[in-house]
């Protein structure tokens, strides 16, 4: 009998700050039930307040997020967090997660699914895992969805400034691949539950990821991997 794998680790109980108007829509709040799962408090500020945050301010964070609101076309719910993304980027030093899709949108869905959200569920410990120090979990959602090869995406100029772009190949994304797969938190996760659409109980028809990203190649992004 194989053994049961090991839970996600749970760190010292800290909080994770969410900008407010990136968690919206009827089925908002799913990712911060995660982080919650994790033993963590969730604090939310509007965009005024994390425009006044300072590096320091995230960083007594145990992760920053920005959830996906409700598969918006527009970066307009995460304006705050592009205007400002070299002061909270700053700050993070943890283990960071880039959701290339609306996960909070389909988890309509997966709502009867007695597994709950699979996804979320694993990255938020997976998030907040490195203990003492600021995860981010940046999601997506539409914003990106049939934009060109090139396009860039500001909001992750606080990892690498100008140097991440969308990549759109045609088809559909479901051939994605898990390459992180030692960390605990993955447990649940396998590259048939990310592309088939297990992940959100939809039809295996369905395109689950709305965008492919162009990473910059190595020596040009110290926090790429």
């Amino acid at each position: 009998m194989n053994a049961a794998p090991p839970e996600p680790p749970e760190g010292p109980s800290g909080q994770v700050v969410i900008l407010s108007s990136a968690d919206i829509g009827p089925y908002a709040g799913s990712v911060a039930s995660s982080f919650e799962a994790a033993g963590k408090t969730v604090v939310y500020k509007t965009p005024s307040e994390w425009a006044a945050m300072t590096t320091a301010d995230f960083a007594s964070y145990d992760a920053i997020a920005l959830p996906d609101p409700n598969c918006t076309f527009n970066t307009g719910p995460i304006a705050a967090a592009i205007a400002n993304a070299s002061v909270w980027g700053a700050a993070v030093d943890g283990n960071i997660i880039i959701f290339g899709a609306d996960e909070q949108f389909n988890h309509r869905a997966g709502a009867p699914n007695p597994e709950g959200q699979p996804f979320s569920d694993s990255m938020a410990p997976f998030v907040v895992g490195d203990v003492g120090k600021t995860g981010a979990f940046v999601s997506l959602s539409c914003y990106y969805h049939g934009k060109g090869t090139g396009t860039a995406i500001p909001v992750l100029d606080a990892f690498s400034v100008g140097g991440v772009t969308v990549v759109h190949p045609p088809g559909c994304f479901n051939n994605g691949h898990i390459v992180e797969t030692d960390h605990p938190a993955m447990n649940d996760l396998t590259d048939e539950v990310m592309n088939s659409g297990a992940l959100l109980d939809l039809l295996s028809s369905q395109c689950i990821q709305h965008l492919a990203l162009r990473f910059p190649g190595p020596g040009q992004c110290a926090r790429c991997r």
